[in-house]
């Protein structure tokens, strides 16, 4: 039986040009369109066109609950999507202005960094703002938060360890450990995926990569809409088959925009239900009073919807006592 093209882990914009060339299936492909048009070496391609075992449900099951999480150090935010953000996956945060959906994606940034035994990931993020979000002040007053709590943690449990691993977790190793990009148009976030994968090639800890924001950047686009939606699609694809290359988490922000109808008017997140399907999970936040709000998981792949409330304070990200 002939293997599909559409199957490959390729590029969609290479998988397309295939198909231009008159290609359905791998088997019909010849060496000098696999060099030209694939961009790989035939030893590349045989590796990448070789027939893969299934595997069973359960297997699945085994992976998916395997799979590392970063936390918020808000307990009610992380038991949205089960035990925090997981990594291989996307993760959409929606709102109006003021929400916290940067303080959020500041607050993972940090927290992705928590040593090993204390349950955190130890690793590193990519932070891409498109509004100029990512404020240095900020981020330090979260990251001395996150220190301040796991001395506590350590001396709770009075372990060795924990002790010895805090020395090396300080304000200037987690300001080390977030990697900051700028993009104020949509070209040069499409261009951002040859970047980022050499950037992870060279960087084995990146655990996270964070876009503060995906709507503020599009609309710098005069692209129609369903060739916007088709054009973010496909750059999350391909984000996304990074993600289970490198072992790393996507979170975006998306803004609100005015659905209108025959009845009333409505906040809906901007680019509809046809991005939506694109992303694992999507998060509502909204403003409650001055430091509390709320977050609603709308999908997910642990749970069901469920509505949250927690708090903004000095320290980042908390549960409201």
């Amino acid at each position: 039986m002939k293997r599909p093209i559409v199957t490959l882990n390729l590029p969609e914009y290479k998988i397309q040009q295939l198909h231009k060339k008159g290609y359905i299936f791998c088997e019909d492909v010849d060496i000098e369109t696999i060099r030209s048009v694939a961009g790989i070496t035939i030893e590349e391609w045989k590796k990448l066109t070789v027939n893969t075992n299934t595997i069973t449900a359960l297997d699945l099951c085994q992976i998916e609950s395997d799979n590392s999480h970063i936390v918020s150090f808000s307990q009610a935010f992380d038991e949205l999507l089960g035990q925090g953000i997981p990594v291989k996956s996307i993760t959409e945060i929606c709102g109006l202005a003021g929400t916290g959906k940067t303080q959020i994606c500041l607050q993972l940034s940090i927290s992705v960094q928590i040593p090993i035994c204390f349950g955190g990931l130890a690793g590193h993020s990519v932070y891409i703002a498109t509004n100029f979000s990512l404020t240095p002040h900020r981020l330090s007053e979260i990251a001395k938060g996150c220190i301040q709590h796991c001395h506590l943690v350590a001396n709770k449990y009075n372990s060795f360890e924990m002790m010895e691993s805090i020395k090396e977790f300080t304000e200037i190793s987690i300001m080390n450990g977030v990697h900051c990009q700028h993009i104020n148009n949509f070209v040069k976030l499409l261009a951002s995926v040859p970047l980022l994968k050499k950037l992870l090639s060279n960087n084995s800890k990146i655990r996270l990569i964070v876009i503060d924001n995906i709507s503020q950047v599009v609309k710098s686009t005069k692209l129609e809409y369903f060739e916007r939606i088709k054009i973010l699609y496909t750059y999350f694809s391909d984000l996304q088959k990074l993600a289970h290359i490198y072992n790393f988490a996507i979170v975006l922000t998306n803004n609100l925009t005015t659905k209108i109808n025959n009845k009333e008017n409505s906040f809906v997140p901007c680019f509809g239900d046809s991005f939506a399907h694109r992303n694992n999970n999507r998060i509502l936040l909204k403003r409650k009073s001055e430091n509390h709000f709320s977050a609603t998981s709308f999908k997910c792949v642990l749970n069901s919807e469920t509505t949250i409330n927690f708090q903004i304070v000095q320290n980042g990200i908390r549960d409201i006592r």
